[in-house]
């Protein structure tokens, strides 16, 4: 289970993120919709670890911020948009 509570982030001293909370448990899918400038890449950062926060983020009762690159990437992946490979 994904589990957030009253998170915070942003980038150097402005929160894009304010008081953020929810659950995504075991087999659930989570659609995130909104404008150009909402938040929602910086959302999906502070999920997988790329962004640091304050509040409570933890993925299966762990810490998202005590696991190792690894662990974290055994639960989950960031795609972009852009779907080019360039080989």
């Amino acid at each position: 289970m994904l589990h957030l509570k009253n998170i915070c982030a942003g980038y150097g001293n402005g929160d894009i993120l304010h008081d953020i909370t929810f659950d995504l448990p075991l087999g659930q899918n989570l659609c995130i919709l909104g404008p150009n400038g909402c938040g929602k890449s910086t959302l999906l950062r502070t999920i997988s670890g790329l962004l640091d926060c304050r509040g409570e983020l933890t993925l299966d009762g762990k810490p998202v911020a005590a696991m190792r690159r690894p662990e974290i990437a055994s639960h989950m992946a960031m795609m972009s948009q852009m779907s080019t490979v360039y080989f």
